[in-house]
């Protein structure tokens, strides 16, 4: 990937994890004295779950199509990437919360996203990561299949249909406890596809722009059938997190055709980026710090009587101390992690071919 695309998508990265710790500032302050406008901003930094989800299909389309590699190399490299520092974050979650079993098992294998007891039980906005790995597992089959922009449309309508389906089977009286979870119901894999999908179409819109024009009429019908169909039916086909992932997606591909990347490529963002995946494991851990040391009672809930000033500033300590935090698990377990699985990987594909060769 070339450096400016991979500077502009960490800063993407930077404005998603500041999403999602915008909304979890909330936890710290009360949000319901600010006007209706601000607080719905505020609370929409939950969908930055949904902005990593669309950066990382198309991030994942890109290398697949621009390096050849071997699925036993793209699984080690996504593996080392995300468990060094998930499996640290699961140690100190369950010390924390003084649990160890079953969820933790679950968790250290990247199947808690199956299980609506355990899909978010030890690590705060883990299930994004059981999702995410089990999207990894599949990626590599779908991008064989998925080779322009038609298809891909035509995937992203198969997903809304899977996606609806699944809901009203899993409504069935085998699936009853997962059915009374309305976090499950929107956490599991079958409710984000579609949102990975869209990261699909978004790599065939940059990459391939002339492909527009020739495919996009006719496999927009689909959608707009689709679209058509809610509506007659008041079916939820398309909820507000996948009409959110859209948006997104839509500001990526208009912002990767802009020439200059200057106005997001700014040091704040690109560092913010750069460490968002530790970012979001260690979030509550440093909202848990910060509350048990008592910082937060040096912030009075009135101060300057002012909800906006009080939530500004819980933000910004938020930031700077998850910054802090992030840095260090970047440092210390991301970096070494993904260093010792290209090791890993290097050593393994070395000696493939000397048995291949000999």
């Amino acid at each position: 990937m070339d450096n400016k695309r991979l500077k502009y998508l960490d800063a993407m990265r930077g404005v998603a994890v500041l999403m999602v710790l915008m909304v979890h500032s909330t936890e710290l302050s009360d949000i319901t004295q600010l006007k209706p406008m601000i607080s719905n901003f505020i609370e929409s930094g939950v969908f930055g779950v949904q902005f990593f989800f669309v950066i990382s299909s198309y991030t994942l389309f890109y290398t697949l199509y621009h390096h050849k590699k071997s699925s036993v190399n793209f699984y080690l490299r996504r593996l080392f990437r995300i468990a060094p520092a998930y499996y640290v974050a699961i140690l100190f979650y369950s010390f924390h919360n003084q649990t160890f079993g079953v969820g933790e098992l679950l968790n250290f294998t990247f199947t808690h996203s199956f299980s609506p007891q355990y899909i978010n039980s030890i690590v705060p906005g883990g299930w994004s990561i059981g999702i995410e790995m089990f999207f990894y597992l599949i990626v590599p089959f779908l991008f064989l299949y998925i080779t322009n922009l038609n298809k891909a449309i035509y995937f992203f309508s198969i997903t809304l249909i899977v996606k609806l389906l699944c809901y009203y089977l899993i409504k069935l009286p085998i699936f009853l406890v997962a059915a009374n979870d309305g976090s499950f119901m929107y956490f599991w894999f079958p409710n984000q596809l579609p949102v990975f999908a869209i990261g699909f179409i978004l790599f065939f819109c940059i990459q391939k722009p002339e492909m527009i024009s020739k495919q996009l009429n006719l496999a927009l019908l689909g959608v707009a059938g689709l679209v058509i169909f809610s509506l007659m039916t008041s079916l939820q086909i398309f909820s507000n997190h996948i009409v959110i992932s859209v948006a997104f997606a839509v500001v990526l591909a208009f912002s990767a055709n802009v020439r200059s990347y200057s106005l997001l490529e700014n040091k704040i963002l690109l560092f913010i980026g750069k460490i968002s995946y530790s970012a979001y494991l260690w979030q509550y851990a440093t909202i848990f710090l910060l509350k048990e040391i008592g910082f937060y009672n040096f912030i009075s809930k009135d101060i300057s009587a002012s909800s906006y000033i009080n939530f500004a500033l819980n933000f910004f300590i938020l930031f700077m101390f998850t910054s802090f935090t992030a840095y260090i698990s970047f440092v210390t377990i991301e970096k070494p992690g993904q260093k010792l699985g290209l090791k890993i990987v290097n050593r393994y594909f070395s000696q493939h071919e000397r048995v291949v060769n000999s």
